[in-house]
């Protein structure tokens, strides 16, 4: 058996390309007299290099592999091979950590426009700086000075509360398109900035996980989500209050949530581990939104459960990917790694853009890179495949390329 932790290195070479390689002698005298001998498939310990050599011949061809490995176990047949961990690849170097690039693609660039535009629209329209106010929705409602009706023009675009969704509200009016357009505009100039820099270093991470559609696709989604269940639930809490429920800072949180099962488990975020750091953060603010909002004494208060339905809906979509088993899993126990050398991050070379941006080609390095891992990656399935049904359930092209790549790591 191979131990798990120490690097493992596989040549393959035939008996035409022996003269050139560098195996020890006792390693070389095996081999001939192999090749001398029986040529059935049959397999040696070298005490002198510390590796193991498997000769066999498959339909006329000599095929001889060699692992080389610091700390090989010196007892048990070549057949027995456990399966091949993470850190058994010649090409692994360092456990996998999740790292953002750090660019602001036009995805998150979209955001904060429509974050930033949308604000200022609505403070031109509705003539107030906050929509959270007991004064400006009085104005909506009774008010007969001039600025009312632009008041409750902003009111109907924007503005959404329990009345417009739950009909057993006192006042009830069925305006449900505000589901979709609530997450538009912040409620308040304060929530704006801050939305505008949640917007910044949460949408450039989760751009560069999913992609700048995706990304956009996911903000609308949550704020929609959590906007529709927010106008149901919070007339139930707080019934003789106006709950106001806008912005997008719901589905920012909403959108940190997949990196609590996406994080290395011992990658670490400010000396504490990652994926807890992320979750405290979550939970606390969540905890203080809520917080907030009771302990308020105006008539007219933010959502304080908009942000617990956005986290709740990212949770559970992430908790259905990871079922069918398309969420990428950088780390964890020692069985959780049957997906490596899978794509963690978003395919390089992707659009990074907007709606309205169109498709790029990418760059040679882009491509290049995206090709060594591609290689890799099928390295590590032939590899594993070695490792479950021995040597000869190698087809002749994958014991070319497992022969090509063992030349180009030689050079």
């Amino acid at each position: 058996s191979y131990g798990a932790n120490s690097p493992l290195l596989l040549r393959h070479f035939t008996l035409n390309s022996l003269s050139n390689s560098d195996e020890s002698p006792e390693v070389l005298r095996f081999i001939n007299k192999w090749a001398a001998e029986s040529r059935k498939a049959s397999d040696f310990h070298c005490e002198e290099c510390h590796c193991r050599v498997y000769c066999t011949r498959d339909n006329g061809i000599d095929s001889i592999f060699t692992f080389a490995r610091i700390g090989l176990s010196r007892t048990g047949s070549f057949a027995n091979i456990g399966t091949m961990g993470y850190e058994d690849r010649d090409y692994y170097r360092e456990r996998p950590r999740l790292e953002f690039s750090g660019a602001m693609g036009r995805g998150t660039l979209t955001l904060l426009i429509i974050v930033a535009a949308g604000y200022f629209v609505a403070v031109i329209v509705g003539n107030s700086l906050s929509f959270v106010d007991s004064r400006w929705i009085a104005e909506v409602f009774v008010g007969d000075s001039e600025s009312a009706p632009n008041a409750r023009l902003a009111y109907l675009m924007f503005v959404l509360t329990g009345r417009d969704v739950a009909p057993w509200v006192n006042a009830y009016t069925i305006q449900p398109w505000k589901i979709f357009t609530s997450w538009l505009v912040e409620p308040t100039l304060f929530s704006m900035v801050l939305a505008l820099i949640g917007v910044y270093f949460v949408g450039r991470a989760m751009e560069d996980l999913l992609g700048a559609r995706r990304l956009l696709l996911a903000v609308f989604a949550l704020s929609a989500i959590s906007a529709l269940c927010a106008a149901i639930v919070d007339p139930l809490l707080l019934p003789h209050r106006i709950s106001v429920i806008m912005g997008v800072h719901a589905a920012l949180l909403g959108l940190m949530t997949p990196l609590c099962w996406i994080y290395p488990r011992d990658q670490l975020i400010f000396t504490f581990r990652a994926r807890s750091f992320i979750a405290v953060l979550i939970v606390a603010m969540v905890g203080l939104n809520a917080l907030l909002a009771v302990v308020s004494p105006d008539a007219v208060i933010q959502s304080p459960s908009q942000p617990a339905f956005a986290v709740l809906a990212a949770a559970g979509f992430t908790l259905l990917l990871k079922k069918r088993g398309r969420l990428p899993n950088m780390g964890g126990e020692e069985d959780d790694r049957a997906s490596w050398g899978r794509p963690v991050y978003r395919p390089e070379g992707e659009e990074r853009g907007s709606f309205f941006s169109p498709r790029g080609e990418p760059d040679a390095e882009v491509k290049e890179r995206s090709t060594e891992r591609a290689e890799k990656a099928k390295v590590d399935a032939l590899l594993e495949k070695i490792s479950r049904n021995g040597i000869h359930s190698l087809s002749k092209s994958e014991r070319d390329f497992l022969d090509s790549h063992s030349r180009r790591l030689k050079r």
